[in-house]
């Protein structure tokens, strides 16, 4: 990570903060030995751990810690919550990724900070990103449900306990799923079936009156179509079972993801299956001709 040190509008760099910065630069320049980088971090701890973070090769940590600056959480709660100091929180958000000062800015939060893949097409690995967009949207407390993978744990205390809290873990991990399907379901190839699950669940909203029933309803209809599939994407190289049903690997999967490629509802179910047509990823590779302009003649004349 190469900090960026910028001038004023006096053309100086003269202010406190960026003293601060340039004194840690020069002198982690001259870092060569372990004792030199103990020295560092002892004079600037704030600035040396919010670059661990930073340049951590896991990035999980960093992920969090700049979907919770977008959700405008406060440097003692994040800090709290990614086991550092407040002042590794408050020294990450001035260097590495300062957002506080455009929070009331979604448009320059929506195409500077998070670029246009929110516009262009996401998948369910792009985790890091998905943190964001529901931080930044709905706040601190709806993305620790995001982050972490429950919703309102708490022990169980007595047998008779367990049955209800399946079925509040079964209807709070659909929920999460659902609306990350939401978010990166591809709409090339499915505009059809988008419109036709979108009047589907109008349809049972109005009959059952809206409110949880109605949620129930689709959620119950959702994990039974699921439940289904005789496939799945999993960890590689692991069959499980789902109601006695195999869940096989989807490991080709990653390969269109990488080509940024919307398969057709009928291909994803052959690369599920094992069955893809062999000319598939050729065709995926295929990129259309840059578009050429004619010369504009009133100027060459």
């Amino acid at each position: 990570m190469l900090l960026q040190v910028k001038k004023n509008s006096r053309g100086t760099t003269d202010d406190a903060f960026t003293k601060t910065v340039r004194r840690y630069l020069s002198i982690k320049g001259k870092c060569k030995e372990d004792l030199d980088f103990m020295e560092l971090e002892t004079k600037f701890p704030g600035i040396f751990w919010a670059e661990q973070i930073y340049s951590n090769q896991a990035h999980d940590t960093r992920w969090a810690v700049e979907a919770r600056l977008l959700a405008n959480e406060k440097a003692e709660a994040i800090a709290e919550k990614v086991s550092t100091t407040p002042e590794t929180i408050l020294w990450y958000e001035r260097v590495f990724f300062n957002v506080a000062p455009h929070l009331r800015k979604p448009d320059y939060i929506a195409c500077v900070v998070m670029g246009r893949s929110i516009h262009a097409g996401l998948h369910e690995r792009d985790y890091d990103l998905l943190w964001k967009m529901f931080g930044y949207a709905y706040g601190p407390i709806f993305l620790d449900t995001i982050i972490m993978p429950f919703v309102g744990p708490a022990h169980v205390t007595s047998p008779d306990q367990v049955e209800a809290a399946w079925e509040d873990l079964y209807v709070a991990t659909l929920a999460k799923k659902a609306a990350v399907s939401a978010m990166t379901v591809p709409t090339a190839y499915n505009q059809c079936t988008i419109m036709q699950l979108y009047n589907d669940m109008k349809r049972i909203e109005k009959d059952t009156g809206g409110g949880p029933v109605a949620f129930a309803s689709i959620s119950n209809n959702v994990y039974a179509a699921l439940a289904q599939l005789p496939f799945h994407s999993g960890t590689k190289g692991q069959v499980t079972t789902v109601e006695g049903r195999p869940v096989l690997d989807v490991p080709a999967l990653p390969y269109y993801d990488d080509q940024s490629a919307e398969l057709r509802a009928s291909e994803l179910v052959q690369v599920a299956l094992g069955r893809e047509n062999p000319e598939l990823r050729d065709i995926v590779k295929i990129k259309m001709p840059e578009t050429i302009h004619a010369p504009d003649t009133a100027q060459n004349q």
